[in-house]
Formats: C-alpha cells, sequence, structure tokens
C-alpha cells in the first residue's frame, strides 16, 4: 500500500548518497507524489527497514525513528530501494495480500507475566505464569486490532485484567485475540 499523493502514488526511488545506521536525515532522487507530511507522520521502508519519518523538504526527508516497528537501523547505500509505505494513521500491524500475511520481523519470545506487553502481531510466549493484563502495542490502543500468542509454555489467562475470558494455553496451538478500543478488553479465540 503505497501512499497516494495528489496526482497518483509516491514512485518507489533510491537513495541519493548513502545513510547511516544512525543518521535521521535522508535524500530520495525522486519525490514523484511523495508525502511531505502534511497528513503526519509516515512509514518508509529502506531495504528491510522501516523508518517513522515527520517530512519531506525537496529531496530531503526527516525521520523520527529508524528501526520502526521492530525492524533494525541498518545503513544503506545509494543503491537501496526507498518505498513510501503509508502514514500511520493508514498503517495496519500487518501486510496483508489475498493469499497470505507478512510480518515485518520473526516472532520474539516473551515470557509468561502477570502483564505482558507484546510488541509485534505475533510473540511467542513461554513460562507457566498465569497473564492477567495485556498491555496493548500501538496503535491496537488507538484503534483496536489483532495479535497472536503461540504458547511455549503451559500458562492461562485471567479475567482479573483486561483479558473478557480466561483461557488456558495449548503447547504450539496459536491463541489469537482481538483488541477492542472501546471496552479496554483483549478477546481471545479459545
Amino acid at each position: 500500500m503505497a501512499i497516494q499523493g495528489s496526482t497518483g502514488f509516491a514512485v518507489d526511488t533510491v537513495l541519493s548518497i548513502p545513510l547511516s545506521a544512525t543518521s535521521l536525515t535522508f535524500y530520495i532522487a525522486n519525490t514523484l507524489n511523495w508525502p511531505v507530511g502534511e497528513r503526519g507522520n509516515f512509514v518508509v521502508f529502506i531495504d528491510g527497514e522501516q523508518v517513522l519519518c515527520s517530512k519531506r523538504d525537496g529531496s530531503r526527508v526527516t525521520a523520527v525513528s529508524r528501526g520502526y516497528a521492530g525492524t533494525t537501523a541498518a545503513a544503506h547505500t545509494t543503491s537501496s530501494t526507498v518505498s513510501a509505505y503509508s502514514y500511520v494513521t493508514d498503517l495496519p500491524t500487518t501486510l496483508t495480500s489475498t493469499t497470505l500475511t507478512a510480518y515485518p520481523t520473526p516472532a520474539p519470545t516473551i515470557a509468561s507475566a502477570a502483564t505482558i506487553a507484546p510488541v509485534s502481531p505475533a510473540v511467542f510466549v513461554s513460562g507457566t505464569t498465569n497473564i492477567v493484563t495485556i498491555t496493548p502495542p500501538s496503535p491496537i490502543s488507538l484503534t483496536g486490532g489483532q495479535i497472536t500468542l503461540i504458547p511455549t509454555g503451559l500458562w492461562a489467562t485471567t479475567t482479573a485484567g483486561n483479558i473478557a475470558l480466561a483461557t488456558t494455553a495449548v503447547v504450539s496451538k496459536a491463541l489469537e485475540l482481538i483488541y477492542d478500543s472501546v471496552t479496554g478488553k483483549w478477546y481471545p479465540t479459545y
């Protein structure tokens, strides 16, 4: 889902000069239909890295955060492909096509605890401690959304916090949870 400007979608381009792993400013070769920040922050892909950006002035793009959404900040060369992906307000938690759902990073493992805070759309959860509260990651906390917990330990959820239904984890059986930002509750699939 490329960003659509007033005369079409932002074209993929390349960097005009190399980019270090820590720089918050970069230059692109082609600015056709690229956002200038008129609708707020937007996400840019540079090779496999996501970069959260705030504005563009000519060919100069200003980043707010490198290694966004769990990707790794890296150095890039002038042959690196740069794509304007989406405004943050339009950004889904996953990239979806009609045949597959691809996550931006591999699923990390977190330990079960009274409160867990997953940072990616899918996470492995180890341990045996009951989960009472799941801290919704942004932007799910604002608009609602879905995460997948993949149990590697024997834990359960309770209704004492923000989970609407008590569940018992089944090792290696994915548990999907839908977050409703209006009720502030997670609704598990089993």
